[in-house]
């Protein structure tokens, strides 16, 4: 998927008023999902979380990167 399309998406959710955030990154397969030994990209989790928590959307008790 060219990154175009992301960056679309994106900013699609932001006219329609749907919170989002989005993170590009210079290297890594499509679709790292919990890519957590990927180079550039291991940190996608924790900001996946992050965001969740922040929306209310995750128990902060259930932090798992403590």
């Amino acid at each position: 998927m060219p990154a175009e399309n992301c960056v679309a998406f994106y900013l699609a959710l932001h006219k329609a008023g749907v919170p989002a955030e989005m993170h590009i990154f210079q290297n890594g397969p499509h679709g790292v999902g919990m890519a957590k030994t990927i180079p550039g990209t291991k940190q996608w989790p924790s900001l996946c979380q992050n965001w969740l928590q922040v929306r209310g959307l995750l128990n902060p008790s259930n932090n798992t990167n403590k």
